[in-house]
């Protein structure tokens, strides 16, 4: 039988230690500097969390749970994030990834804001428009001094101006009006010679280029589905299942018969939620050698870094209607909850209703009759 844990009070009494540093020392719980000035002031295990809580840190929070929760309720914790995450997921499924769209290039677009406004070719400014636009400045410069500048002081300048010339083109061989109308006259060449040649030899390269990483692209593409085995949608959500059945075996009675299922099921599909969550249950079972003459113990830390992972897997989880941080929010409240002894196993235990059975019947819709088994529960 489960326990039943119907206190009608808010404490979090399901935790191993009532302070802080009972947890770092005992747990090997890491507090940054934050943390450890966050601890001093406020010492007890209950405290400390309430503040994580009132600052929002849910992230931080979860990770304390996963240190302090008695083991065998940070399972059921874990094991319903676990199904919360697949039920979000199920509302909006993420988009499937093909292998071949690796290193494939993308077309850029630039957004509408971005976009330069469209100029047509009259409003255009041609090597053409843009000389007669000097000659018009030069000319208006020109009109502007003879209109302001007294004559007989445009002589005397005139005058100097000559002198320097000639200086200009003894030693130059020109004056600098002379190297202004040459510079404009090269200027007004042909308009042609300014736009831009697609046959130019840097764009062939550039294509040829472009092609041959097109063509070792491909090549590498069926390289690797050569070598990974097709996809089995059918046997993955046999294994996915697999795990959720020994979890939540283990969780109503954990012995060494479940704790051992918990282990083969979760090797089978490590990089899986269902299958980090059945290792961490084995994990929470404190002996490595279910069934063996001798007991190995779990390495402290091994359990809550497990628990932390998974529930890092989970925030970042491609799909559903929630954002890493709303996820993690989600996370606490239900860690709260069977913190405080509202939420546990019991109910589901007295219904004869496990847990997933919903999730499970979703799953063999979609992939067809599951040959699926387990020891003691079938969803």
């Amino acid at each position: 039988m489960s326990d039943k844990l119907n206190w009608l009070n808010q404490h979090v009494v399901l935790c191993l230690h009532r302070k802080v540093q009972e947890i770092v020392r005992q747990e090997n719980y890491e507090l940054s500097s934050d943390l450890k000035n966050l601890a001093d002031k406020f010492p007890d295990s209950e405290d400390f969390l309430n503040e994580l809580k009132l600052q929002k840190n849910y992230k931080e929070a979860c990770r304390f749970l996963a240190y302090n929760l008695h083991r065998r309720i940070a399972v059921w914790w874990a094991y319903r994030c676990v199904l919360d995450l697949k039920n979000e997921v199920a509302k909006n499924p993420a988009k499937p990834r093909d292998i071949s769209e690796i290193g494939k290039p993308k077309p850029f677009v630039i957004p509408d804001w971005a976009k330069e406004p469209a100029v047509s070719n009259k409003d255009m400014l041609t090597p053409s428009k843009m000389l007669q636009d000097v000659n018009k400045t030069l000319d208006k410069l020109k009109s502007d001094v003879e209109r302001l500048i007294d004559p007989e002081v445009r002589a005397v300048v005139d005058e100097i101006k000559a002198i320097f010339d000639d200086e200009q083109r003894k030693r130059y061989g020109m004056t600098l009006d002379d190297c202004m109308k040459k510079a404009l006259a090269t200027f007004k060449g042909d308009e042609t010679s300014t736009r831009i040649d697609p046959e130019s030899p840097i764009f062939k390269s550039e294509i040829e280029l472009k092609s041959k990483i097109e063509t070792v692209r491909k090549e590498t593409i069926d390289v690797i589905k050569s070598v990974l085995p097709k996809p089995d949608l059918k046997k993955q959500a046999e294994h996915k299942l697999a795990c959720l059945d020994s979890v939540y075996s283990y969780i109503v009675s954990p012995d060494d018969e479940n704790a051992t299922l918990c282990l083969q099921s979760g090797n089978i599909i490590p990089g899986e939620p269902e299958g980090l969550l059945a290792l961490c249950a084995f994990w929470s079972y404190g002996n490595l050698s279910p069934g063996g003459a001798n007991v190995i113990k779990t390495p402290i830390g091994m359990f809550a870094n497990g628990v932390n992972g998974l529930l890092l897997m989970c925030a970042l989880q491609e799909g559903g209607i929630l954002k890493p941080k709303q996820r993690y929010e989600k996370y606490f409240e239900i860690g709260y909850q069977t913190a405080i002894g509202s939420d546990n196993w019991g109910q589901s235990v007295e219904d004869n209703a496990v847990p997933h059975k919903d999730l499970a019947e979703s799953i063999r819709r979609k992939v067809g009759n599951l040959d699926h088994t387990n020891t003691r529960f079938k969803g």
